[in-house]
């Protein structure tokens, strides 16, 4: 773990009621934490999809285009990833629990907002302060456990966060689906107040330290959080771009430049930063560097994963809708599974044991859905789907508790949304590298061995770095 300065390592955040860390069991203020970071991270990725099964029905009533009611989906994806560090270290500066409630509080205003847009200008608006407040619950989501809990719970309550990243995403577009079938649109949103009202009543049982006893850096890196803003949002509008044009369109090369040109003045400012958002040190760290590798691989070849499916089953098995959610949902139940196993094992034998072990078994579910592509076998599908959610699940929670541990105390929150955003720029490159190549063939299979070949390189990235571990410690 790298040294922190003597003003950060001071900070102490504690929850109410819960002086004792020495108990068998979780004390009820450790619970509360669980479901505050668990609500956080559920409610920001369950609305990443819930709107896409919606969107005809958008277009038709709000008189748009398809274009602009698909911006009402990646609006809230780049709002989320273009923001998400630069909370996570307010989020250090000034309070993990102020910071999430007050995300809990925006997400259900920006909610009301989108729910009672009159056109899809202001749903659009609606859904860029949504993505921002769910910015503001991922980026402290892992803080929250890893600084509030006890080190013996943290690994239960790491598997319990990674179970709810797996459900959100696949929750989304069924239960947007379930409301469409009795409801009108607008309830997508309203279902996220009951939420975001539970949320705000458990934080009355959670406070952060007195901020006349907290020491704070002297400076707060606005130059370097805009930058590193400006470089999300260019880098995901981008990878969108590029799934929709072709490589060589301007409007594909013109974010990818500008992202290159932001990146590289974020490198040259933080050199010269005195407190710079993200650690030079974190990045000269083989292991951290591939705990936030690894992290990104899972999130692409997961985005494959969830996009391939439904393609396979409806239009060539010509599976019925219901019938395609329910083998789509087969990856999601092995995570559930897996996470809880993960979490518990995590202070026995260590993150990257498990970390590794869910690798292999990923890229061997992904290698047997590649050969085995043309076949178009429903049980085999379904079958290796189940295990690579089990391998996603052994990885998750392993791999947030390893990145985690690469800051210090008072940097939990800019690590933990760090990690955040690596996984969704993951996701983004793995939605637009299945597009591109499902049609290439049958099956799938390309997309399959696509996301086979990167997780083959998250095996070789995490040997690598356990070989220059005992090196090192030799």
């Amino acid at each position: 773990m790298t040294d922190e300065p003597r003003q950060e390592a001071l900070e102490e955040v504690t929850v109410a009621g819960s002086e004792s860390r020495s108990v068998a069991g979780p004390r009820p203020g450790e619970r509360v934490v669980i479901l505050v970071a668990g609500l956080g991270m559920f409610l920001s990725t369950l609305d990443t999809g819930i709107i896409t099964v919606a969107l005809p029905t958008l277009r038709s009533q709000l008189h748009a285009s398809t274009s602009e009611v698909a911006w009402a989906v990646t609006a809230y994806v780049v709002a989320l990833a273009a923001s998400v560090v630069v909370f996570g270290r307010l989020a250090d500066r000034v309070g993990r629990v102020r910071v999430a409630a007050a995300g809990f509080v925006a997400f259900a205003l920006a909610s009301i907002v989108s729910a009672m847009a009159p056109t899809i200008g202001v749903l659009i608006v609606g859904r860029v302060c949504q993505g921002i407040a769910a910015a503001m619950l991922q980026a402290t989501s892992q803080a929250l456990i890893t600084t509030l809990l006890p080190e013996n719970r943290r690994g239960p309550a790491l598997g319990t966060l990674g179970m709810l990243i797996g459900v959100g995403p696949v929750a989304g577009p069924t239960v947007g689906g379930v409301l469409l079938s009795f409801a009108s649109w607008p309830f997508l949103f309203w279902i996220n107040l009951p939420l975001c009202g539970a949320a705000l009543l458990a934080f009355r049982r959670l406070h952060d330290e007195p901020t006349s006893a907290r020491q704070r850096p002297s400076s707060y890196d606005l130059g370097g959080s805009g930058l590193l803003a400006a470089g999300a949002t260019a880098l995901l509008v981008t990878i969108t771009f590029a799934s929709k044009y072709p490589a060589s369109s301007v409007l594909v090369l013109g974010p990818a430049i500008a992202t290159v040109a932001v990146i590289t003045l974020l490198v040259a400012w933080e050199r010269r930063s005195r407190d710079p958002v993200l650690r030079p040190e974190w990045f000269s760290s083989a292991s951290t560097r591939s705990g936030l590798f690894t992290a990104g691989v899972f999130g692409a070849t997961s985005a494959i994963v969830f996009v391939v499916p439904p393609f396979i089953l409806e239009h060539q098995l010509g599976l019925l809708d219901w019938q395609v959610g329910l083998i789509a949902a087969l990856a999601p139940a092995g995570l559930v599974l897996a996470s809880r196993v993960s979490g518990s094992r995590i202070s026995r034998i260590g993150p990257w044991a498990l970390m590794t072990t869910g690798m292999i078994v990923m890229v061997g579910a992904l290698a047997l859905l590649t050969v085995t592509a043309g076949l178009l076998s429903l049980p085999i599908i379904g079958v290796l789907l189940f295990v690579y959610g089990i391998g996603g699940g052994l990885f998750q929670p392993a791999n947030i508790a390893a990145v985690m541990a690469a800051a210090g105390r008072g940097r939990q929150g800019t690590i933990g949304a760090a990690q955040r955003l690596v996984l969704n720029i993951g996701i983004g490159i793995g939605t637009t590298v299945s597009t591109a190549l499902l049609p290439v063939l049958a099956g799938g299979g390309a997309s399959w061995g696509a996301a086979g070949g990167l997780s083959a390189i998250g095996v070789l990235t995490l040997q690598t770095s356990r070989r220059r571990r005992h090196t090192a410690h030799s």
